[in-house]
């Protein structure tokens, strides 16, 4: 396989760059897990950034940069494929699926019209082979680079990762700490605040580390500079989620003088307000490369010499992370961000191993519990209403939600035309759980993008009706929900039982037909049609379903064991049949022991405060 991704693509594109002719050279400093809001050249006068600040001095700075997928592989995903990554069902936090070969993944663009091509330290995708996409590895060599042109380097950044918040060490002031309005306002949370901008200064030092390393290796003025976060900032409701603070991504594109043909403005230093997706990056690489867009390809060019009408709207995802199944979709403009839940009856602040390890998340939990927050703090451990909107200028945390408010009926209105135009276009997996996409592309012998993009394999606008129905939890429409409950699709089943069980009690009419439903052949119409089950008062019947389920291990099991989570109280009667499953994968382990305990957070273990100055070379010197 690794054969035919370095060879193959090169007979497509040989043709559409000549090797001899003089391109930049690229190098993209990605930093992990951080918004606009932690640096400073974005108006945090608290952020201690002074590279990336100098790199934006001299480069451009774009202010609507946002993220498709709000966490590392999600992202990185749509990045390799130059497609969002929900047409390939590869949106799942980890999920690794497997891809056809007929999609062009932008390395091997890059490699075959001549380019050699590294990433450094990260190939987290959620697609197969990823790894051997790069003729470079994890070490970053100078002296290859110099012999290697033209070359498109990737340097990835740890140090502004979340794991670097799961400590309270800091040694930025607390003081002058200002929490975020939806964050518990205690000292801990205050001091956790704190190590997070020492860990972005840190990264910091390493952006300005590279560029001085590039000035030193006699590359500066042929190489292109960019830099952008993979996604929103780590701390507790940054970083996975749909709101500004998880999907506003700073972008700073320095050219050098020789390439000024390619400036987005006269002078550098310029603040460039072009609204940008993170789909846009791969082809507008490609562009300023010389290479030709591949047909796979969904975003835009917003630079250089083919760029490309602005997009009116950004849109962004959110699918399973780690253990914790999600469904969210996203929309906006330059003000206006329309976010629509398809699981509302889950909170927002779904107890998450990995998460739960930052203090800052545990306290924030432990002052819910407590009682001591108020309504903005206490809003992310509830249940929320369908969709949301924000006005993001006048509210940047997206606190108020403007969604019942009839001034903003119209705009509500061209967003969710927005979205549902968006999601028929890229052919969007939203209306299909993991589980069940992934066994018909099992049961078919094919790849989960060959299911997506066959409209007889998945007729999503028969999927997206019915779910919009189950949506709107509206008793005047459970007849139309019997009525598709018993539709020959699976997608479209699934989502009416979903709507009966959103309903609850107020579905008790259909009990017949709910009860049906408990036979059916997909596990997750099955699974969700118990819980609707038990919910009219039929909770022998339902009870007996999911442990069904879980006896013969279905193949829907992690969905099954979240659903059971959301539960709560409910799922009192299942957790000796939970605890008798055996042999699971490792994160279904993971919401298993968090179903039987309540707790899904490991104990925490001592962290040592991290080093007050980076190690840089002796022979480097950093941009003051």
């Amino acid at each position: 396989m690794k054969a035919f991704l370095l060879t193959s693509w090169t007979l497509c594109f040989s043709s559409l760059a000549t090797v001899a002719e003089e391109r930049p050279n690229f190098l993209w400093l990605t930093s992990e897990d951080n918004s606009t809001s932690y640096i400073g050249c974005y108006g945090n006068e608290y952020a201690v950034t002074p590279h990336i600040d100098q790199l934006a001095k001299e480069g451009f700075r774009y202010t609507h940069c946002y993220s498709n997928g709000a966490v590392c592989s999600a992202s990185r995903s749509s990045w390799i494929m130059g497609m969002i990554s929900v047409s390939a069902g590869a949106h799942h936090h980890r999920s690794v699926v497997d891809v056809p070969e007929s999609l062009v993944m932008y390395p091997q663009a890059l490699s075959s019209a001549g380019y050699y091509t590294a990433n450094g330290y990260k190939c987290d995708y959620n697609i197969q082979y990823a790894q051997d996409l790069w003729e470079g590895g994890g070490t970053l060599d100078w002296e290859v680079l110099q012999k290697r042109k033209p070359f498109f380097q990737i340097i990835n950044y740890k140090e502004s990762h979340e794991s670097q918040a799961m400590h309270i060490e800091n040694t930025h002031p607390v003081d002058r700490v200002k929490m975020a309005p939806y964050h518990p306002n205690t000292e801990d949370s205050k001091k956790n605040t704190a190590v997070y901008y020492d860990a972005i200064t840190n990264m910091d030092k390493r952006v300005g580390e590279a560029r001085a390393q590039l000035i030193e290796a006699g590359l500066a003025e042929d190489t292109i500079i960019i830099y952008c976060s993979d996604h929103g900032g780590a701390l507790p409701r940054g970083k996975r989620y749909m709101y500004n603070s998880g999907t506003h991504c700073p972008l700073i594109v320095y050219i050098p003088e020789k390439w000024k043909k390619l400036y987005p403005a006269e002078q550098p230093g310029s603040v460039i307000e072009r609204l940008v997706s993170f789909v846009d990056m791969p082809v507008t690489w490609l562009s300023l490369a010389g290479i030709e867009r591949p047909a796979n390809y969904q975003g835009r060019v917003f630079l250089g010499g083919e760029i490309e009408p602005e997009a009116k709207y950004h849109y962004s995802f959110r699918g399973r992370n780690d253990e914790r199944v999600e469904n969210v979709r996203a929309i906006r403009d330059k003000r206006y961000l329309l976010v629509k839940n398809y699981l509302p009856y889950v909170p927002r602040g779904q107890n998450l191993f990995y998460q739960w390890r930052i203090p800052m998340q545990r306290t924030w939990e432990e002052e819910y519990k407590a009682g001591r927050l108020n309504e903005t703090q206490s809003r992310w451990f509830k249940e929320r209403s369908s969709y949301e909107l924000y006005d993001t200028k006048e509210d940047p945390h997206c606190i108020h939600n403007l969604i019942e408010q009839p001034q903003h009926k119209q705009k509500i209105s061209e967003l969710k035309k927005a979205l549902l135009a968006k999601q028929l276009e890229i052919r969007d997996a939203a209306l299909l759980p993991e589980s069940m996409l992934n066994h018909r592309a099992q049961s078919a012998g094919v790849t989960p993008y060959e299911i997506l993009s066959d409209p007889a394999a998945y007729d999503i606008e028969s999927a997206q009706v019915a779910a919009d129905i189950a949506l709107e939890q509206d008793p005047a429409r459970l007849a139309e929900l019997v009525t598709l409950l018993q539709d020959k699709d699976p997608a479209v089943r699934y989502w009416a039982a979903q709507g009966m069980l959103m309903l609850g009690t107020e579905a008790k009419s259909a009990k017949e037909e709910i009860l049906n439903a408990l036979v059916d052949e997909s596990h997750t119409v099955v699974m969700s049609a118990a819980w609707a089950a038990i919910k009219v008062g039929e909770e022998e019947k339902g009870y007996a379903a999911l442990r069904g389920l879980l006896e013969k291990k279905s193949y829907a099991m992690l969905d099954i064991l979240n659903q059971i989570a959301w539960m709560k109280g409910a799922n009192e009667p299942l957790k000796e049949a939970v605890a008798g499953v055996k042999d699971l994968e490792h994160i279904e382990y993971q919401i298993q022991q968090y179903i039987l305990t309540g707790e899904g957070t490991p104990k925490p273990k001592k962290r040592r405060a991290p080093k007050k100055k980076n190690q840089v070379s002796k022979n480097v010197t950093l941009l003051k």
